[in-house]
């Protein structure tokens, strides 16, 4: 077992994975599962964007801890792997709600109009 893993959640109405993340695991030692996966298993609005939100407030979730592993650099890689396997939904290629192609920072995200403007407002440097 690892200090990092990935995972994926499938939606239960039809069978397919509509994201892959990877998380970090606590210190502490837990005696439920889903504490140890505190990532996996947060299912917030506030912690997941809105089109995974409107895929768990309309189906039951399954969620599955594909690799764990002390080298976080090889968890990063895999997240990248998975989410290109699937393929994601806002570039036409898949089923994933994730916004951008995996591991740290966010390459290939999409940003709207919209919000490019509210960041340019929002900005120090006007």
């Amino acid at each position: 077992m690892g200090k990092y893993y990935v995972y994926r959640h499938i939606r239960l109405d039809t069978g397919e994975p509509f994201y892959i993340g990877i998380g970090e695991k606590k210190k502490e030692k837990y005696q439920k599962f889903k504490s140890e996966y505190t990532r996996a298993y947060t299912f917030y609005k506030s912690d997941r964007n809105k089109y995974w939100y409107n895929i768990y407030s309309k189906t039951d979730i399954v969620v599955e801890i594909l690799y764990e592993s002390d080298n976080g650099t090889f968890i990063e890689l895999k997240e990248k792997e998975f989410i290109k396997l699937y393929g994601r939904r806002d570039l036409g290629l898949g089923t994933l709600v994730n916004m951008t192609d995996g591991g740290k920072g966010v390459w290939n995200k999409i940003t709207t109009s919209e919000t490019k403007q509210k960041m340019k407002k929002n900005s120090p440097r006007k």
